[in-house]
């Protein structure tokens, strides 16, 4: 049965963008920064536009970031992908509520529950950040869309929807048993429904590994020994891991951090920070003077998530992902974003809030922990100073003037943000005693100065010849004035 939607999706994703594009993060994830230095390659070196783990995302961020620099000569990648996080995260807001309005959950609890969403403590943080989960999410829940119960079967929308969610990110793929499932209770009858099954397996498995096929004939090839290595590849500190009721605890904290997060030393004090914390307050003390009807609802909303025999696809969709990641990872909360929609779907249809006085639990819950997350996360985070690295980049700059050569050895996350927020300098891979020598001369000839990283620094002090090269270059010995260690090299 159709539920008339009306425009309450539309004005809750604006509200949501509005907030996302007006407090950017500054504590960037290490992830966005290096899709960003890739971006900024891509015309001299397109293959750092293809990662396996989320195959079209840089290509995407590329595309938009080649537009913005059409508008804006000054552009940067990483404000592009915020930027087009932020209206996609938005976009999972207005999702979320019109699925709820479609699936019978009245108007007035689905706006309030995609507020919730909106306000979950990760989502909330990548939603300004410039990761790629956010991309693939919308697009699984264009999936659930289509998916709705008492809908026609659409097996082919179905798998291009699911096609694209996996090539921004790989953890989608989880989803396949979720859209089967759906797809099989659509059909009317059993045959129909085998058939709508079978084309949505097809449609989504022949595209994704014929992409995945033709990037790695350009580029896979030549970086990896086989297709199924570069397919399955992952970082060398991920792992799965078969401690139980570790895990256990983790999946238990990290399903809670989606929720809340934050520091309580991390809060600001100016007058914004102030004013949050006040509100604050006041959402905590009505929720504290309706207690009984709190209680009361958050019984109903647990008895009914219970009964999940009702909601079978959310229910796997949720336990899917979850036991996935209850062994990949289990400390990373990022990865649960992919059963935080499911959660609050399900939260919608199960629990029924019933009452006028207990439906207005819902919106000062919602807004106790908007502004709990606003005040001790998002907002702290919004600024340079809680970023070292960032801070360390701009406090920096000064000391390299356009030109500057920065020798490195080794490049770590730290170095990424350090770099990309000093493009004015070269960043140069130190290979030789030979080839810093050559630098050093030729930053002389040409009026520039030339640093080392400690990764450098280091490398040339394990060698008799590199300690003779500091000992004459590098004034200051091991001396530096920060956790980040860098050497002006002398004539």
């Amino acid at each position: 049965m159709r539920h008339r939607v009306g425009r309450w999706p539309l004005l809750v994703g604006l509200l949501a963008a509005l907030v996302y594009l007006g407090v950017p993060t500054r504590k960037y994830y290490w992830d966005g920064v290096s899709f960003a230095i890739n971006i900024e390659r891509g015309a001299a070196d397109p293959s750092g536009l293809f990662h396996p783990n989320h195959l079209l995302y840089n290509t995407l961020g590329y595309a938009l970031y080649r537009l913005a620099r059409y508008f804006t000569a000054d552009a940067r990648a990483l404000f592009v992908l915020q930027r087009a996080n932020a209206v996609l995260a938005a976009a999972c807001v207005a999702m979320i509520c019109r699925i709820l309005i479609a699936r019978g959950v009245a108007v007035s609890r689905a706006v309030w529950l995609a507020l919730l969403f909106a306000c979950a403590a990760t989502w909330w943080r990548f939603a300004t950040d410039a990761d790629a989960y956010i991309a693939s999410i919308l697009l699984l829940l264009g999936c659930a869309r289509l998916l709705l119960p008492g809908e026609a079967p659409r097996p082919l929308a179905v798998s291009a929807t699911h096609c694209g969610a996996i090539l921004f990110h790989q953890l989608a793929v989880l989803f396949f048993p979720v859209a089967a499932l759906a797809l099989y209770r659509q059909a009317p009858e059993r045959p129909k429904a085998l058939r709508a099954v079978l084309v949505y397996a097809v449609g989504t498995t022949l595209p994704v590994l014929a992409a995945y096929a033709a990037v790695f004939r350009v580029i896979g090839e030549s970086r990896s020994g086989t297709f199924l290595s570069w397919v399955t590849y992952h970082s060398p500190d991920s792992a799965f891991s078969f401690e139980p009721l570790r895990n256990l605890g983790w999946s238990a904290l990290g399903t809670l951090r989606l929720f809340a997060g934050g520091k309580l030393g991390a809060m600001r004090g100016d007058w914004i920070g102030i004013s949050a914390l006040v509100l604050l307050g006041g959402a905590v003390f009505l929720l504290i003077t309706r207690h009984r009807e709190f209680i009361s609802a958050l019984r109903e909303a647990a008895c009914g998530v219970i009964r999940w025999r009702e909601f079978p696809e959310l229910t796997l969709w949720i336990a899917v992902y979850a036991m996935f990641l209850f062994f990949w990872m289990p400390r990373n909360t990022f990865y649960r974003l992919f059963y935080l929609p499911p959660a609050i779907l399900l939260l919608g249809g199960a629990a029924p809030w019933r009452g006028a006085s207990r439906a207005s639990v819902l919106p000062c819950f919602v807004a106790a922990l908007a502004l709990w997350n606003f005040s001790f996360s998002i907002y702290p985070q919004s600024f340079a100073e809680n970023n070292r690295p960032l801070e360390f980049a701009f406090e920096q700059g000064p000391q390299w003037p356009p030109g500057t050569a920065v020798a490195f050895r080794e490049f770590p996350s730290d170095l990424w943000t350090i770099s990309y927020f000093n493009p004015q300098a070269f960043w140069i891979r130190l290979t030789s005693v030979h080839q810093i020598e050559a630098l050093r001369q030729s930053s002389m000839q040409s009026g520039r100065s030339l640093w080392l990283d400690g990764s450098a620094y280091d490398w040339l002090e394990a060698s008799a010849e590199g300690k003779r090269w500091l000992a004459l270059h590098v004034s200051g010995g091991r001396s530096a004035p920060s956790q980040f260690r860098f050497y002006r090299t002398v004539p």
